[in-house]
């Protein structure tokens, strides 16, 4: 699955696929997985998008936020430099500006019925 968002005034390309779980297990050592199901878990329980994204990043997933933009980025163009070099130049982004990849990263998970 393929979504543009914009980014600190910046139009990303962000893709999810099936390598994208083993891609964030080889780079940040920690399961996709479980990553998914807390940023999802923390969304899930407020009730209105001000109060989920308040909730997601007081819970502490504001840096598994910005693991999951540059996974996908990177999944969409492979040109793309290493997380900490890729993020500087987002320097003054607002974390509200990652509410749209929230809903991608529920989705990557979603199976689609036939």
């Amino acid at each position: 699955m393929k979504r543009d968002i914009t980014f600190a005034g910046k139009k990303i390309t962000l893709a999810t696929s099936g390598v994208s779980p083993i891609i964030y297990k080889t780079v940040f050592h920690r399961d996709y997985f479980a990553d998914v199901n807390s940023i999802i878990s923390s969304v899930s329980e407020a009730k209105n998008g001000a109060e989920a994204f308040s909730d997601l990043l007081s819970s502490g997933s504001a840096t598994l936020l910005l693991n999951f933009i540059w996974l996908y980025a990177k999944n969409a163009d492979d040109s793309i430099k290493e997380q900490i070099e890729w993020l500087k130049q987002f320097d003054d982004a607002p974390f509200t500006d990652l509410w749209p990849l929230v809903d991608l990263i529920g989705n990557s998970i979603e199976t689609k019925k036939g």
